[in-house]
């Protein structure tokens, strides 16, 4: 400061840009299965600065990687895999959370193995009858109209079941 009194002071601001740290969360959707792989952390990203998202490294059993989303459920800012990003967060020192955005996979094979009660009313340790399918991951399955007169009950007789 100037030792004059009423010199004129020049006073200067310094500015220090805010930084984030970007975090990925694999997001567990499924009731099947749960997510493997990991990632590692972006860290002290300048508010300005441009940085391209890591290429997904999570897997989840029966779904496609869909890309990334600031809420788990899909309803804030959406991003794809590695694309470019910046200005995430103002704040500084803040966790900026991407969540890892799944679609069920509609070719997921599943096995129905039918049992077929014995006429003592036990069922066997083993299926009677095995079906192949293919579905969508965690879909419901409604079964219908189930017959099938090939299976043989106990006593060599052929039955029907509704």
């Amino acid at each position: 400061m100037a030792s004059t009194q009423g010199a004129k002071v020049n006073l200067y601001a310094q500015w220090k840009e805010n930084t984030y740290t970007i975090a990925f969360n694999s997001n567990d959707v499924s009731a099947s299965a749960n997510p493997t792989g990991s990632m590692a952390d972006i860290k002290t990203i300048g508010y300005d600065d441009e940085v391209t998202l890591t290429a997904n490294g999570f897997s989840l059993q029966g779904y496609t990687f869909a890309g990334w989303n600031t809420k788990a459920n899909g309803s804030g800012t959406s991003y794809a895999d590695k694309e470019t990003v910046s200005e995430l967060s103002a704040t500084n020192g803040a966790i900026v959370t991407l969540y890892a955005q799944w679609t069920a996979r509609p070719d997921t094979a599943y096995t129905v193995e039918h049992y077929v009660m014995n006429t003592s009313g036990s069922y066997p340790t083993t299926a009677t009858k095995t079906d192949n399918k293919t579905g969508t991951t965690d879909a419901s399955l409604t079964l219908s109209g189930l017959k099938d007169s090939t299976l043989e009950v106990a006593g060599g007789t052929n039955k029907s079941f509704n």
